[in-house]
């Protein structure tokens, strides 16, 4: 009977220590459940700002506009879109021009490859692409280091992106497109070192622009087309912390172009 009774305390004791090291392993796994992990973040992308953030009575400075404009300078990019052609399919060479919709008019990337694909297309086929971006011209968006992917492959549907957090599957080149025209008419505040008033004699007009630079690099970041003549003995006594408020109209000579430009206190 004794040993009975001394069973039953062994297994009962053996049972609440199970017991106890299953519920301390369950609290264990909730808990790492519920750790988040913490993405790292860039310096870049923790100063980029985006035309949402802009606030006219609040000025920019030139440098913070010019790295956030430019910021999707030299990002490598996987791109979808469809091949500009005059007939229902084509054969690519070596100078691709991508549409964003078969038949548009619009050119939205221009890239040339090293070397001619020699590979026929059709003009409703997507054609996935992966390039750098160089710079913006007349002709569209041009990359450099052109490789071709395949066609009709998955696209992210996403039209909220980023050049710190792109999506792996391709994007649409509608989408980065509008992406890196993204501040393309905003108006805005910035404030900069005054560097210089350009004048430019036209035949029916004269043209006052307006350069400031980073006061810390000293370099021209930002180009102001002024709506009335300036007072440069003012500015050039006064060169520090000049605020002008402008239209965004895109870029020109390497700099963030603004237009309609007045100073402003």
């Amino acid at each position: 009977m004794r040993k009975t009774i001394l069973f039953l305390y062994v297994a009962v004791f053996c049972f609440s220590v199970i017991a106890c090291n299953n519920d301390t392993q369950t609290k264990s796994t909730d808990t790492n459940t519920n750790e988040e992990v913490t993405e790292e973040v860039s310096p870049e992308e923790l100063a980029r700002i985006t035309p949402e953030d802009i606030n006219l009575n609040t000025p920019v400075p030139v440098a913070s506009l010019y790295n956030s404009f430019f910021e999707w300078r030299e990002k490598e990019v996987v791109i979808a879109g469809y091949v500009k052609m005059y007939m229902d399919s084509a054969i690519l060479e070596q100078t691709v021009e991508i549409i964003g919709e078969p038949d548009s008019k619009d050119i939205l990337f221009k890239c040339k490859f090293e070397e001619e694909l020699n590979r026929n297309v059709k003009k409703d086929d997507i054609v996935i692409i992966k390039g750098v971006i160089a710079k913006k011209t007349y002709y569209g968006i041009e990359l450099s280091q052109c490789k071709f992917i395949g066609i009709n492959d998955d696209v992210a549907d996403t039209k909220d992106i980023n050049p710190y957090k792109l999506p792996e599957e391709p994007v649409l080149a509608s989408s980065l497109y509008n992406a890196y025209n993204s501040w393309d008419g905003v108006e805005i505040t910035v404030i900069g070192n005054y560097n210089s008033t350009t004048t430019s004699t036209l035949k029916d007009n004269v043209i006052w622009r307006i350069d400031l630079e980073d006061p810390e690099s000293g370099v021209n970041k930002i180009g102001c087309n002024m709506k009335s003549e300036p007072d440069n003995d003012y500015l050039k006594n006064n060169r520090s912390d000049v605020k002008i408020r402008g239209i965004i109209k895109g870029e020109s000579f390497g700099r963030v172009l603004m237009e309609e430009c007045e100073m402003v206190d």
